[in-house]
């Protein structure tokens, strides 16, 4: 059964789009990633917005800001959301398995052959 008035809320939302494609184009936008974010995640879109403000915006591990967002990091066994991460610390996580053993053996190996000039100290 069509609903009444789907073809005029139709030519409505149409002639917005046509006259603000900026816009438009934003609300799309936030429309998909809040379906990604529901399906993928099982978080609301204001989930997310609610993580990064207690993030302050930054990545968890780096504590840098994005230019677009930053990436949910979930565990893969229990899928539990752990934070929010840039894009090269997300990709790291999965490049080392998520294994601390891992991880702990590269921070040895950067330790090890790293040049003292080199040292940045800790991220803060």
């Amino acid at each position: 059964m069509k609903r009444p008035y789907a073809d005029k809320e139709k030519n409505k939302r149409a002639r917005f789009n046509a006259k603000h494609p900026e816009l438009a184009e934003k609300v799309k936008k936030k429309k998909q990633r809040t379906a990604y974010l529901k399906s993928t995640y099982g978080m609301s879109y204001e989930d997310y917005q609610r993580l990064y403000a207690i993030q302050g915006g930054r990545c968890a591990v780096c504590r840098r800001t994005s230019e677009t967002y930053l990436s949910v990091d979930h565990c893969h066994e229990t899928e539990r959301v752990r934070g929010l991460l840039c894009r090269d610390c997300n990709w790291a996580l999965g490049v080392l398995r998520e294994d601390p053993l891992i991880a702990l053996a590269m921070v040895r190996y950067i330790e090890d052959r790293c040049l003292p000039a080199k040292r940045k100290g800790p991220v803060s």
